[in-house]
């Protein structure tokens, strides 16, 4: 009989689902390099460029000529999210409402100043908390993370699809 006390945590869905989406930005990070000569100048949506990759894959692509639109969970986030990043066009989208997001597409799709989107990036995700009791629900009634980080991206990318360039 093996001591389980010493064996690592099995990774949960959340974390396995977060880190998948870690290795997509740096993905796409790594197909727009400036090294690539296939693109230069593209507008790119990423959400959550607040902290961690996405913050660093919209400073890089910022560097390299690209247009990033920050999509984080609120105005101010996207605004620091923008400064720290040396540019960009911060703008809401909170993915753990489904309202926030129709509203985040709409805008996008109807103003004028912003490049047609060549690339959609679903960079965001959390985590669920160790220390609640019972789970965390979205305004619609979802559990917090699969809002933020299933549904969310799932409904962002259905009203972007037909819109890239």
């Amino acid at each position: 009989h093996q001591d389980c006390s010493k064996r690592p945590h099995p990774i949960t869905h959340s974390a396995a689902m977060m880190m998948i989406q870690q290795i997509s930005a740096l993905l796409v990070l790594f197909l727009l390099s400036s090294s690539s000569s296939f693109c230069h100048g593209l507008t790119i949506v990423i959400t959550g460029t607040s902290q961690g990759i996405g913050l660093d894959a919209a400073t890089r692509l910022i560097n390299d000529g690209h247009t990033v639109i920050h999509a984080n969970r609120n105005l101010e986030r996207s605004q620091l999210a923008a400064t720290a990043a040396g540019g960009g066009i911060p703008m809401e989208c909170n993915l753990a409402s489904l309202a926030s997001i129709r509203t985040f597409a709409s805008q996008l799709l109807q103003n004028n100043d912003i490049p047609p989107i060549d690339v959609l990036c679903c960079n965001a995700g959390i985590a669920p908390s160790t220390k609640d009791t019972t789970p965390l629900l979205s305004e619609d009634g979802w559990e917090e993370c699969i809002a933020t980080n299933h549904l969310g991206h799932f409904l962002l990318v259905n009203l972007l699809k037909d819109t890239l360039a």
